[in-house]
């Protein structure tokens, strides 16, 4: 299920009333990958490519994607789209993202040793 099904459980709500959610706002994606990954960039699409960050580029692809230069000119920028949670809401969003990765690990084995047992 995607984050916009659990966006109760993930989010709060603003002033208590309306329920916050992820839509209208500016999301890019990467993937970050070992260091001893071999990326054959040539013969992968652009895109996909773009997307790719070894693990000890991420910090200057994250700060060159995010361009923050003045955090005073962010907060009156009001094209500025970019997701901002709190510590709280981070924490809940991380929380959410692991317990579903490890219900999905715990289901995966599962599977597997049901059919190893067949």
């Amino acid at each position: 299920m995607s984050g916009r099904a659990h966006k109760s459980e993930i989010l709060g709500k603003l002033p208590g009333i309306k329920q916050q959610g992820f839509g209208m706002r500016c999301w890019d994606h990467l993937c970050a990958i070992s260091r001893d990954a071999v990326i054959d960039r040539k013969n992968i699409p652009t895109p996909v490519s773009e997307q790719l960050v070894k693990s000890e580029f991420l910090v200057d692809k994250l700060n060159k994607l995010m361009n923050i230069r003045n955090i005073f000119m962010r907060l009156v920028n009001f094209s500025d789209t970019r997701a901002d949670f709190s510590q709280t809401e981070l924490e809940s969003i991380g929380s959410f993202l692991l317990e579903q990765n490890i219900e999905k690990s715990i289901e995966s084995q599962r599977k597997v040793s049901s059919t190893q047992n067949l």
